[in-house]
């Protein structure tokens, strides 16, 4: 069959400031674990990757200086999303399954906390679709867990997966 990365609007799920500072600490976290493993054969994904990680610690210091002042919580900074995005794109291109592997646990947890945006939800299907074509048993099985985790607010339909 044949399925398509498409969703409903996506309604922007309010995400109170100790959500964000968590979403904050998982993804520096993968983002570090994925540094650590380009920082010798991909230092150019090594620096996106560190520039992605730099925006989130300013991201998070955002949102808990708002969160101390007090502010309205629903007008948060966004997400720093294209940042991670281009580091974990670009670790994918390598199809190294443990530098793909990192990634895509990324991405699992991006489409799990839905902070995707409706533009970015295509790329990230073409993407997981790439890999699984080209990718060993244990990437297809994370692609397979990421599709299979993917919230209800994601529908995909007629686009190969």
């Amino acid at each position: 069959p044949r399925h398509k990365a498409t969703s409903r609007p996506l309604l922007p799920v309010p995400m109170e400031a100790r959500g964000h500072t968590l979403l904050c600490q998982e993804i520096e976290s993968e983002l570090r674990e994925l540094c650590l493993e380009c920082r010798k054969k991909f230092p150019i994904i090594k620096d996106y990757t560190e520039r992605a990680i730099l925006k989130i610690r300013h991201h998070r210091d955002l949102v808990e200086k708002e969160e101390k002042e007090g502010r309205n919580t629903a007008e948060l900074p966004e997400f720093p999303l294209d940042e991670v995005l281009r580091a974990v794109l670009m670790a994918c291109e390598t199809f190294q399954n443990k530098i793909v592997l990192l990634s895509l646990s990324c991405l699992q947890r991006l489409i799990h906390r839905r902070v995707l945006k409706d533009e970015t939800v295509a790329i990230v299907i073409n993407l997981m679709k790439e890999q699984a074509t080209n990718g060993d048993d244990s990437v297809q099985l994370k692609v397979l867990q990421t599709i299979m985790a993917t919230p209800a607010h994601m529908i995909l339909v007629n686009e190969l997966v």
